[in-house]
């Protein structure tokens, strides 16, 4: 069983890591995923590149593709999701480096 450290928690998701195995939980709108601390640093920063190249089409137009780790299953967002998203997980990125930061100083 897995002891839960909350690193997000907003209205359109959270992410939690537990402390025993390392994994990162991603709630974002209805969908939950687990992904171990390699592949969640991986997909925070190909989040973040989408967000950073999106060439704007309709940002309510849900026609973005983020692949999971499974090859079978992927998030298809909107531009505004996407934005969304990536804020939570940089916020989340934030927040886990500088809860390391403090670690080495407390």
């Amino acid at each position: 069983m897995c002891t839960m450290k909350t690193w997000y928690s907003g209205a359109d998701g959270f992410v939690r890591q537990c402390k025993d195995c390392g994994s990162y939980q991603v709630v974002f709108g209805t969908t939950v995923f687990t992904l171990d601390t390699g592949c969640f640093k991986v997909f925070c920063e190909h989040v973040h590149e989408l967000q950073e190249n999106l060439v704007s089409v309709d940002e309510d137009l849900r026609c973005i593709l983020v692949p999971l780790t499974s090859s079978m299953v992927s998030l298809i967002l909107s531009e505004k999701e996407l934005k969304r998203l990536d804020e939570m997980l940089q916020i989340t990125d934030n927040e886990v480096i500088t809860s390391g930061l403090l670690a080495l100083f407390g």
